[in-house]
Order: structure tokens, then C-alpha cells, then sequence
């Protein structure tokens, strides 16, 4: 059970220990002639419950990008430009929010 406090108009929960997990997936990057974006998929982790992908960072090269439907466990990554020329060894990784059941 969580313990919940106010402290001067301020919620103060204590005991969170293994309340929140981060998870990331990496995945590979399209090449040039294909769309620059990237389907992903949250894993599913036992005994968490999927809250918001945190954010995605390039792997290899560098490239702005962004998640279109962050509270989504099905999203997409998307990049600043249509089209990217990447190696096979580059890729993206996602990192994903979870809460205790």
C-alpha cells in the first residue's frame, strides 16, 4: 500500500519502491526509400500497467524525432525529414513508462 501525505498543500507519496519502470526497445531505422518513421509497440511487462513513452533518441546517426501518440502502448516514431540514409547497423530506441498494478 502507498502512503499518502500533505505537506503544505503538496502530495507527498512514500513507500514507491518498484512503483515505476522504464523499459526501451530498439528498433531499426528505414532506408532512404522507405517512409521515416518507425512503428512501436510497448512490451508488455508483468505486473505494470503502460503509462506514456517517454521519449525515442536516433542510435548511430543523429536525427531529430518524435512519438505521435505518446499515451499510446501502438505508436510511431517519426523523423525530421521524409526520407533518411542510414546504415543497417543505426536505429532508434524508445523508452517506455510504467506503473504498478
Amino acid at each position: 500500500m502507498k502512503e499518502i501525505t500533505v505537506d503544505n498543500g503538496k502530495i507527498v507519496l512514500k513507500n514507491l519502491n518498484n512503483f515505476l519502470h522504464v523499459e526501451y526497445t530498439t528498433y531499426k531505422v528505414p532506408k532512404a526509400e522507405n517512409a521515416a518513421t518507425v512503428k512501436i509497440t510497448a512490451p508488455s511487462v508483468p505486473g505494470y500497467r503502460f503509462v506514456c513513452w517517454l521519449g525515442a533518441a536516433s542510435q548511430g546517426f543523429v536525427r531529430g524525432c518524435y512519438i505521435d501518440m505518446p499515451d499510446n502502448p501502438s505508436a510511431g516514431i517519426w523523423f525530421t525529414q521524409s526520407t533518411i540514409d542510414v546504415s543497417d547497423a543505426n536505429g532508434v530506441v524508445a523508452y517506455a513508462l510504467y506503473v504498478k498494478d
